[in-house]
């Protein structure tokens, strides 16, 4: 089968790695990259945890279909973590190719908790996970880290996710794939030093199976033949185009799929390119998955992140945008491991 594919949980502070199989009926309701993400931020993270308690997770997920054909489907990852300045649930998406090179490397999800005794960085490479000393390279910036990484590894096409120090940019602390700058990147990069983990490093030759190669590629043409973005110049493109970034749920999804929302104008919900993607999520990973379908997972998701805020303490206007039903609360991971 496609779709069977594996989490690694890592503790920095024992140095253990456990890799277990993602369960089919969590792909069913969560897909994967921000879904099952948050998924495991809300039942392996203890409630009210100290801000700086090593027992705070990091999470990186990749989305179901990153690194195969589908349209817009890039390598771009999902980070998720319980943001140290304020407790509620963060979630980023980074552009570039690391989504798809871990999966490349045998790993959707990565999750990282504990606190390493000095400064490390995770080497990820064809289903082997180490721990390196990050020390000589720990006061360098984000960037210059992903160069010495590279070069030690001797690996030029490696994809580094990497932490900076106070003051490399706009923000107190810089996460970077590729660039970014946001409260976001800077909070969840704060959680990933507070565990000494400099970066994350991930190379992989590993194959990724396609359920149904010939119904995939009979799915990728029609998509690139029925595929007309909206026109920003016209006013009802513009009001598709708003409807998606202002639709909290339909991101969610997108985000757990593994396609770029800076490219995802074409998914409105009201188009026909979501049977489309439900018919390739199918031919791709086995999952049977509708439009209606798909978009009850985006609330699903959606509620998920909200029912973490509002476990934290997540108090006033906010908490009526908590959309009702279509929950999961299946425990399909323990608590602790």
């Amino acid at each position: 089968m496609a779709l069977p594919r594996k989490a690694a949980f890592v503790d920095l502070g024992s140095g253990r790695v456990e890799v277990r199989e993602i369960p089919r009926p969590l792909r069913e309701s969560f897909l994967g990259g921000r879904g099952i993400d948050m998924h495991l931020l809300y039942h392996l993270t203890e409630t009210n945890l100290d801000t700086w308690d090593p027992g705070n997770i990091l999470v990186l997920g990749a989305g179901v279909l990153a690194g195969t054909p589908a349209p817009l489907a890039a390598g771009a990852i999902h980070i998720g973590g319980r943001l140290p300045l304020t407790g509620l649930a963060g979630s980023l998406i980074l552009g570039g190719f690391f989504g798809a090179e871990l999966r490349f490397a045998g790993f959707d999800h990565l999750v990282i908790r504990g606190r390493a005794e000095g400064p490390v960085y995770l080497s990820v490479q064809d289903g082997k996970i180490e721990t390196c000393d990050a020390a000589p390279f720990w006061d360098e910036d984000s960037l210059g880290a992903q160069g010495v990484i590279r070069d030690t590894l001797g690996e030029d096409n490696a994809q580094v996710l990497s932490v900076g120090t106070p003051g490399d940019g706009p923000t107190p602390l810089e996460l970077r794939a590729d660039a970014v700058h946001c409260r976001e990147a800077s909070e969840l990069g704060l959680l990933m030093k507070s565990k000494n983990l400099k970066a994350v490093a991930v190379r992989g030759t590993m194959p990724i199976e396609i359920e149904d190669p010939d119904k995939a590629l009979r799915c990728l043409g029609e998509l690139m033949v029925h595929s007309p973005l909206p026109d920003a110049a016209d006013q009802s493109g513009r009001d598709i185009i708003q409807k998606i970034y202002e639709d909290e749920c339909l991101q969610a999804l997108i985000d757990s799929l593994g396609i770029m929302k800076c490219s995802s104008d074409l998914l409105s919900p009201e188009m026909q390119q979501w049977e489309l993607y439900g018919l390739l999520l199918e031919a791709v990973t086995g999952l049977r998955c509708r439009p209606s379908e798909l978009m009850r997972t985006g609330e699903r998701i959606f509620n998920q992140e909200q029912l973490f805020n509002i476990r934290e303490g997540f108090t006033g206007a906010q908490r009526e945008r908590l959309f009702k039903g279509h929950f999961f609360w299946g425990e399909l991971w323990p608590k602790s491991w």
